[in-house]
């Protein structure tokens, strides 16, 4: 840190330490002599010296402050503040007006910290915990966090409009969830280990912090692993998914019985790294790693996958069939929730259907992708549907139909507010932004889609209860088959024309609505 503070002061003028102007002086210096240091006394220079909000914003420095835990908290709540006499230096704006920084302000907005060290002023909780880039297309961050507050004479809108940006406000929550972690581990001597150990001694490197990470992780494990081993018999749920790092990774999950509390349970194990996803390999990983923890195929009794890809489910050289071969008590079961997703991923395989799927993706990434629609669209909806509960539409989720279910549902409700927004963004933009809400409202008030919307609300009424109940874990096989009669047969009367013609009429009454209200 000293590197950071000296190649700081390096590119600042020099300055005398036993010279202490007045404000008189200041104010008849020069525009050049106005930028070098002010100071009310040479103790008050050693003080700057230590949590300085001047050296965080040094990217080198600021790399190095965040990780080192004690020195992040120190710095956020321990910031080097000006005294009430403090002389803050003068600069002059076009108009020829004198202009300073109040000390008033940092008592009004308490994340408003004043550097010694630069005569600028920042936000240090976004200097500390916020992004480098925001917005859409990665924009460099402005005033309070890349750039100085240095120009006062509007500093008050300034400091206000910066509260209301969202990466002010992900940062101030980050802060806060910070400080909260440190202050109330409950854990004296960690916190006497952080604020007497050496630089060099702290073991808060990521290393040591993944060895940490890791220790607890298996001994969490044997303990399950115990668990598994008292109740005898037990099962294996399988998933695969590919992290950051595209690396295929294979979650190991295990369903037994507790034989304390008499009760099923499911229990994650870990993560399996795998490079090939054939039936093969996928199954001696399973088997590899089964061995690895200790679990004997002997006492194995159920294997559960989702059954997306033959790999998994193949009844000849897939992985349940080959762990079949090894232990024929082992029998799979095809996870209830996925046949669920598959059935109604062929159902939507209409065109209006997937038109209205993409019209609704379309139009929540148009909303959500910029903070000031997402702001401007949460006001129509307070305004227009003041007793709703939701004031913000639900992604698309490609694999999560449950989610999909909320989100078709969410729209319906929103449908007029949705028009109005965007309405309202035609009137004030233009360009690119302009072509593509037209488009949009085109398609949303197009009859085709609103008698689809009805459609689609009408069915996933009916399937969103059972997708929330094939994921309780305490459903049991009776009631799973009961729940699932009860939904064909309310498929099965929706078949009827009388009841086609109920949602019809349903969507030309709202599509006349729609016609007199917007034209």
């Amino acid at each position: 840190m000293e590197d950071c503070v000296q190649q700081r002061e390096i590119s600042k003028n020099s300055f005398d330490d036993n010279s202490t102007p007045t404000s008189e002086n200041i104010l008849n210096e020069t525009a050049s002599q106005q930028e070098r240091v002010v100071y009310t006394n040479s103790s008050e220079i050693n003080d700057t010296k230590q949590y300085d909000i001047g050296f965080a914003v040094e990217e080198e420095c600021n790399v190095k402050i965040r990780k080192e835990i004690s020195e992040l908290y120190n710095y956020l709540s321990k910031t080097w503040t000006p005294n009430k006499n403090y002389i803050f230096p003068v600069t002059k704006d076009k108009n020829g007006h004198s202009r300073s920084f109040h000390i008033e302000w940092i008592d009004k907005y308490n994340w408003l910290a004043y550097s010694h060290l630069s005569k600028e002023a920042f936000c240090k909780v976004c200097v500390l915990f916020g992004p480098k880039v925001g917005g859409i297309g990665g924009q460099k961050l402005g005033i309070l966090k890349e750039t100085p507050l240095i120009k006062y004479k509007d500093a008050l809108y300034d400091l206000k409009k910066h509260c209301e940006r969202e990466y002010h406000k992900t940062a101030t929550l980050r802060s806060l969830e910070f400080i909260k972690c440190f202050e109330d581990a409950g854990d004296e001597n960690l916190r006497k280990h952080f604020e007497l150990a050496s630089k060099n001694a702290t073991f808060v490197s990521k290393t040591v912090q993944n060895e940490l990470i890791n220790i607890c992780g298996s001994i969490i494990t044997d303990k399950l692993i115990k668990e598994v081993k008292d109740s005898v018999f037990y099962s294996i749920l399988c998933d695969e998914t590919s992290d950051l790092a595209h690396i295929e990774q294979m979650t190991l999950s295990v369903r037994y019985v507790d034989t304390t509390t008499c009760t099923i349970k499911e229990n994650f194990i870990c993560f399996v790294p795998v490079f090939e996803c054939t039936g093969e390999n996928l199954a001696n990983v399973i088997i590899q790693k089964l061995k690895e923890l200790g679990l004997s195929l002997e006492f194995l009794r159920g294997q559960g996958y989702d059954g997306g890809a033959n790999n998994m489910p193949g009844k000849y050289k897939g992985v349940q069939a080959r762990i079949l071969n090894l232990q024929p008590k082992a029998s799979y079961t095809h996870c209830a929730s996925h046949r669920l997703n598959l059935t109604l991923l062929k159902a939507c395989n209409v065109l209006p259907i997937k038109k209205l799927f993409s019209t609704v993706k379309e139009v929540c990434n148009f909303v959500r992708d910029s903070p000031k629609r997402v702001d401007l669209f949460k006001k129509v909806i307070t305004e227009h549907l003041p007793t709703s509960k939701s004031i913000i539409l639900i992604k698309l989720c490609e694999t999560r139909w449950v989610e999909s279910h909320e989100a078709i549902l969410r729209f319906s409700d929103m449908l007029f507010p949705i028009i109005i927004f965007l309405e309202d963004i035609i009137g004030n933009t233009d360009g690119n932004i302009l072509s593509k809400c037209n488009g949009l409202l085109q398609s949303v008030l197009n009859f085709e889609f609103i008698l689809s919307l009805e459609v689609a609300v009408e069915i996933l009424s009916i399937t969103l209860p059972i997708s929330r109940q094939l994921q309780n874990p305490d459903l049991d096989l009776t009631k799973c088959i009961e729940i699932i009669n009860l939904v064909l047969v309310a498929l099965k009367n929706n078949r009827e024309d009388t009841k086609f013609t109920d949602i019809f009429n349903r969507a030309v009454s709202k599509a006349g609505v729609l016609f007199h209200r917007f034209g």
